[in-house]
């Protein structure tokens, strides 16, 4: 340690912290289409009616990563957990997180905020839903190289990092829009803001439940930016199955595909911009270190988007 330290070629060592999700589960079948009440709490179908559908936009979702359902169509994905394009999902979360993203409007099962995006699994998580710094750090270079949109990352650290954040920023500087969930730890203080989604370069996701009120268990703090359904969700499951599930994790996925409709209307907008309209078209729902700006309101997002 002591001649990697001093060696001329490494900038600094740091411990190669955990990441992980903790979630909520509800296995149930769904036959007829449905529209979960979190779709229509941010206004998707009424901006999906206006023709925004996420249509191009490629996302890659940073989870346990994805199994084969009937309802979400995924492009292509990575394992970095077994360093294989062997993506499938062995604990059930990247499935769920990626049909609220972009559940097809089909006839069956449920609907996805952006039901048209191009969706890319990577995943970082392994069956127990855990993973390390190192993995995510490897996912978003994967997004860096591929030329992703946007991240979703539904999950977190407690500890900072230098080499997350730098590589961050790097995605940032590349033109990718990074969302996050806030983290489950709510109830155990008043600024639980999990990393990376504390870190300036991401969006800060909260949960909600269908009442549009702060679920018990998510994140509060300063670097709260906004808010999304995230209690009892239903979405996507392996097996072709469907089940409900409570986290910032189902929030953050809410957001994204919010900002998939954006950039839907105007491709050319910088992270910046769209976490602007994000922001200044949400709705206030209370005090800005619970809510932070409000729930995401995608029909008032894209009529605020200019153009292309």
């Amino acid at each position: 340690l002591y001649e990697l330290k001093n060696s001329p070629d490494i900038q600094y060592i740091e411990p190669n912290y955990e990441v992980k999700t903790e979630i909520e589960a509800e296995k149930t079948e769904s036959v007829t289409e449905t529209v979960p009440y979190g779709i229509q709490n941010i206004q998707a179908i009424e901006a999906q009616q206006e023709g925004y559908t996420g249509k191009g936009i490629k996302i890659a979702v940073l989870d346990s990563g994805y199994s084969q359902h009937s309802d979400v169509k995924v492009k292509s994905g990575y394992s970095f957990i077994t360093n294989s394009e062997n993506y499938d999902d062995d604990f059930g979360h990247g499935t769920h997180v990626a049909g609220i993203i972009a559940a097809s409007i089909n006839g069956e099962g449920v609907v996805g905020v952006a039901p048209k995006a191009e969706i890319y699994a990577i995943k970082v998580l392994d069956k127990g839903g855990r993973g390390s710094y190192f993995t995510l750090i490897e996912g978003i270079d994967w997004a860096i190289k591929h030329k992703m949109d946007i991240i979703n990352i539904s999950f977190g650290g407690e500890n900072p990092s230098q080499i997350l954040e730098e590589k961050l920023q790097e995605a940032y500087d590349e033109g990718i829009l990074i969302i996050a969930a806030a983290g489950n730890d709510g109830y155990m203080g008043d600024d639980t803001i999990l990393y990376p989604a504390r870190y300036s370069t991401a969006i800060a996701v909260g949960a909600i439940d269908s009442s549009n009120k702060r679920a018990f268990f998510s994140a509060k703090g300063p670097d709260l930016d906004l808010v999304a359904p995230g209690v009892k969700v239903l979405s996507t499951l392996p097996s072709n199955q469907y089940g409900m599930k409570s986290g910032t994790s189902m929030a953050a996925p809410h957001v994204t595909g919010v900002a998939a409709l954006i950039l839907d209307k105007n491709k050319k907008l910088c992270p910046s911009e769209v976490a602007d309209i994000l922001e200044s078209t949400a709705k206030p729902l209370g005090e800005v270190s619970e809510y932070g700006h409000g729930i995401v309101q995608a029909k008032e997002a894209v009529d605020q988007t200019a153009w292309n």
